[in-house]
């Protein structure tokens, strides 16, 4: 699977990969919370992280507009669930996004705990789009 590069929204994280890059570094590795590892090389963990917050972000509308709808309390309280826990797995990668959005610099030290907790982001955004799947 192909990842589109995109420095939009995290343009910062691009110093995180050069210190990589300098020790020697040509991929990156980061597991995920079901323990798959995922490994990229630099540009394509970039397209990566891009792809993660885009898909996490489309998850909280539709589960946003799912709860609109007529759907059970338990259904409501496993969507709920289900995108807390992805909230929380993503903070990192989204207080890295509000930041470069106010145009503040987010810090090599935040920028770190995003690539030390994307592949958890990525599980638990993997979790709710199976979730909303099922209930569509």
């Amino acid at each position: 699977m192909a990842y589109r590069t995109s420095t939009v929204l995290f343009p910062g994280i691009g110093l995180v990969l050069l210190l990589a890059t300098l020790s020697g570094c040509t991929s990156i590795t980061t597991t995920r919370s079901d323990g798959r590892q995922i490994t990229r090389s630099i540009d394509q963990f970039k397209g990566y992280i891009e792809s993660v917050f885009r898909r996490q972000n489309q998850a909280t509308l539709n589960t946003g507009q799912l709860l609109d709808e007529d759907i059970s309390e338990r259904t409501g309280l496993e969507l709920e669930t289900a995108e807390r826990r992805m909230l929380d797995a993503c903070g990192a990668l989204n207080q890295v996004a509000r930041k470069k959005m106010n145009r503040n610099e987010p810090g090599i030290l935040l920028e770190l705990k995003v690539r030390n907790t994307i592949g958890e982001c990525d599980h638990a955004t993997e979790q709710l789009e199976q979730l909303i799947e099922e209930l569509e």
